[in-house]
């Protein structure tokens, strides 16, 4: 009975009302971009099948051959006068690192153009100079990137001597065709529809040199065969007419007859396939075919331009992506300060042109006979009238037109006249 008095006398209780409180922000959390690997490609489709193909592999190594072999030089800029800097801290992280500089940069150039992504890790000591480069491969990392505030951070497996958390100005993350420039694509991912293709047309050529040649048919008897003759004849015709064999003597029984039914490799122009999907992968990494050793559609002067062009559209949009990052992480933008790919040696052509493109530059006061020998890797001569600008017979510093001389001139012709 306690209970229901208790009950009977406890007032209702009033809700209290409770004023609707704002709804938070959602935290933003920062995205996660791993550079895709292999196991998130297209089936059957992988890195290591595409770089079997001979295309691939030659254009990526031509570009990121190409790149490793040229020089990495640290320029001033003092008073309008651009000269190498001997000896730069930074030009010597790319000699003293794990690795030589031609596997670096070749590594870095490789990574660039496969997945998009190419990372280096910079190691600093306490003073913030940066001491070390060390090659990260794409799959060892992953970009955590907060597009609210902007905040960008590589996370590293697989290398215990770096951290596990790297910031962004200390590490160097060259970027191919992004959209938001923090994730690259590369070649595999653009190219995979060109690249089955190819490796499809790699596969019928094997398929049908590896048959001997020989076509699939049918076998037709005008009597009507059982399944168990069916099957006994097939047997039989693949044992003896397939592999080593396929190109064999056929030997036809009774009312048999052979029909092909598929077609060879000429109507279905695999051979005219297999030579369009090399230029199809050309164009991907913007080089020509003849660079690729097809010269079906090439002259001699031909092959001289694919060069230039080889320089200017496929290599110098990688080195200046490259500079720019040097200039910026290593060199901390400098005004004073920049880095310099030598692609000059890439350039040079035949001796004959360069002989006469040099020889130009000299007979127009443009360079030095000093600056003319080291452009070919020859010493410097001591004659001091080879550093000094020459016109043919004349000083440029004796031919320059001033105020003074054309007063030297008038007082020459009026004591002429007065002579007379």
């Amino acid at each position: 009975m306690s209970i229901f008095k208790r009950n009977k006398k406890t007032q209702p209780v009033e809700e209290q009302r409770q004023t609707p409180q704002q709804p938070q922000q959602p935290k933003q959390e920062p995205v996660y971009y791993s550079p895709w690997s292999e196991a998130l490609l297209f089936g059957a489709f992988n890195t290591r099948s595409a770089l079997f193909q001979s295309a691939v592999y030659s254009a990526v190594s031509l570009i990121s051959e190409a790149i490793a072999s040229l020089n990495i030089n640290i320029k001033q800029n003092k008073d309008g006068k651009h000269t190498i800097v001997e000896n730069h801290n930074v030009s010597r992280l790319f000699y003293t690192s794990d690795i030589d500089k031609y596997t670096l940069i070749h590594n870095l150039v490789w990574n660039y153009l496969i997945y998009g992504n190419s990372f280096c890790y910079i190691a600093r000591d306490a003073s913030g100079s940066p001491t070390k480069l060390t090659f990260i491969e794409h799959g060892d990392v992953t970009i955590n990137y907060q597009k609210q505030n902007n905040s960008l951070t590589y996370q590293v497996s697989n290398h215990k001597d770096i951290p596990n958390i790297v910031k962004r100005e200390d590490m160097l993350h060259f970027v191919k065709d992004s959209t938001d420039g923090v994730t690259g694509k590369g070649f595999l991912y653009f190219a995979r529809n060109v690249i089955k293709l190819t490796d499809n047309a790699e596969q019928s050529a094997e398929d049908f040199f590896g048959s001997g040649c020989a076509l699939s048919g049918a076998l037709k008897f005008d009597g009507r065969l059982t399944d168990a003759q069916k099957n006994q004849i097939r047997t039989s015709w693949q044992q003896i007419h397939s592999g080593p064999n396929a190109s064999g003597l056929v030997i036809l029984e009774g009312d048999a007859s052979y029909q092909p039914i598929s077609s060879n490799a000429a109507e279905s122009q695999l051979i005219e396939t297999r030579s369009f999907q090399i230029t199809e992968i050309c164009r991907f990494f913007h080089i020509s075919p003849v660079l690729l050793c097809d010269l079906s559609h090439s002259g001699y002067s031909a092959i001289e331009d694919s060069s230039i062009e080889f320089v200017s559209h496929a290599l110098m949009p990688i080195i200046s992506c490259f500079q720019e990052q040097i200039d910026k992480k290593l060199l901390n933008d400098s005004k004073v300060y920049y880095s310099d790919i030598d692609e000059t040696a890439l350039m040079k052509g035949n001796k004959s042109s360069q002989a006469s493109y040099i020889t130009t530059l000299v007979s127009n006061g443009i360079i030095t006979v000093n600056e003319a020998r080291a452009m070919i890797d020859l010493n410097k001569m001591d004659d001091e009238q080879c550093d000094k600008l020459l016109i043919p017979y004349t000083d440029v510093s004796q031919n320059t037109i001033t105020d003074k001389n054309i007063d030297e001139n008038n007082n020459e012709q009026q004591g002429n006249s007065l002579t007379e």
